[in-house]
């Protein structure tokens, strides 16, 4: 089904089919011919190419995630799904791979979605760490989720390790578990350095009485 065959059956110009159904700003329509032209693409089974209108407003709408074990762990779902959430109320598709620690599979991955011309990527991390921004992503929006980037002005986002660790100790302590300061901090020590640091802080700060 095609964008002429539509215009034809809708009884209107090329154009307008175009306009009406690529949204196009800035430009006004009868509501009553926007209405048949949405009505006559539905019946028809009209499908836009995407790949056409990539071409003419220079985006994809889609996002790429990348993630060293982003399949196989279950924090990873909802990691998955916060980021379609996102991506769907802004009408776009979030393409997922999974690289497995190995850098020879993530340079293939990557490549792989910028040759699909993704309009940004996340680099989505399962456990909290420093990490260096892929050569290949230097000229491509890029957000790193659940790691530090190393490379200055690239946007990153991390848990509240800190606030977490406040919280534990405030539900040990109330709960009268007999968890102790030192026991948390030998298992949070056995995690990566800001996990440890940050939820080890905020245990402190809680079970410490504060300054006179």
């Amino acid at each position: 089904m095609t964008i002429k065959q539509v215009a034809a059956e809708a009884g209107v110009s090329i154009t307008t089919v175009s306009h009406v159904l690529n949204d196009v700003p800035g430009v006004r329509a009868n509501p009553l011919t926007r209405q048949r032209v949405q009505d006559t693409a539905a019946r028809l089974g009209y499908v836009p190419n995407r790949l056409a209108q990539s071409l003419r407003t220079q985006r994809s709408n889609t996002i790429g995630l990348v993630g060293d074990e982003i399949a196989t762990t279950p924090f990873a779902g909802k990691l998955i799904l916060g980021a379609q959430d996102v991506a769907l109320s802004r009408e776009a598709v979030v393409f997922v791979v999974s690289t497995g620690y190995e850098r020879d599979v993530e340079n293939r991955e990557i490549d792989e979605l910028l040759r699909r011309q993704v309009d940004g990527i996340l680099y989505a991390s399962m456990f909290h760490r420093k990490v260096e921004l892929p050569p290949q992503l230097a000229a491509v929006p890029t957000v790193f989720v659940n790691a530090e980037c190393t490379t200055p002005g690239v946007s990153w986002v991390v848990p509240d390790e800190v606030a977490g660790g406040r919280d534990v100790a405030t539900c040990s302590s109330r709960q009268a578990t007999g968890a102790s300061a030192s026991s948390t901090t030998s298992t949070t020590s056995r995690r990566p350095w800001a996990v440890s640091r940050g939820s080890g802080r905020g245990w402190r700060r809680a079970v410490s009485p504060p300054p006179t």
